[in-house]
């Protein structure tokens, strides 16, 4: 898990990059960057909160600072971005807008390409103003969305309602549904979510 010391430490050692005290010059043109985020941490950068009191450093100002020293360096052609949450809650609950403002900023006119790869959205709370949606217009970087690792001995037991995505297990349980594909299971659950939520828990 990454921590605020640890995110802290990330644009610490990106400034180094930048400004080495040895006076040479680290290019840096195609990072790799993954980060399991506090919840909470995420949830403060929501422009729609006025909370910023759960960390004595405001997370809002650490995040700013941690692109302020990605965009500054000069080489950065492609970025790869991994980034989750340590909570067993639904990515839904964070304001990805929010979270990827910074990057949406960076890659506007910029020779840069990124990629973003964050969790699914459940179909029942996405939201247009805060998630990035297949109704709404795209961002300037490519989102790639994964599924969530669970522990499968909380199937069934803890989320209910909350679970998306619940049709791979049957996929790796039930042939009739070992031909479908990701995306066709994404398509089809998300249709079932948005139509008849019911049907997804009938006996």
């Amino acid at each position: 898990m990454i921590d605020m010391d640890s995110i802290t430490a990330l644009s610490s050692e990106l400034g180094k990059s930048i400004w080495p005290s040895s006076g040479a010059t680290i290019r840096i043109k195609k990072p790799d960057i993954a980060l399991r985020l506090p919840l909470c941490f995420c949830q403060d950068l929501d422009t729609q909160s006025d909370d910023t009191k759960s960390h004595p450093v405001s997370s809002r100002d650490t995040w700013t600072n941690v692109w302020s020293s990605i965009s500054h360096l000069s080489d950065l052609r492609v970025l790869h971005l991994w980034i989750g949450h340590d909570s067993m809650t639904s990515w839904t609950n964070v304001d990805e807008r929010s979270l990827l403002a910074p990057l949406e900023t960076l890659t506007n006119g910029q020779h840069l390409h990124a990629e973003v790869n964050v969790l699914f959205l459940h179909p029942l709370h996405e939201r247009l103003d805060q998630h990035y949606t297949d109704e709404c217009e795209q961002p300037p970087f490519i989102i790639h969305r994964r599924v969530r690792q669970n522990d499968s001995s909380s199937y069934g037991k803890t989320y209910h309602m909350e679970w998306f995505l619940a049709f791979l297990e049957l996929h790796r349980t039930q042939p009739q549904f070992s031909p479908m594909g990701l995306v066709e299971i994404v398509k089809f659950e998300r249709k079932l979510w948005k139509e008849d939520p019911d049907k997804l828990f009938s006996d």
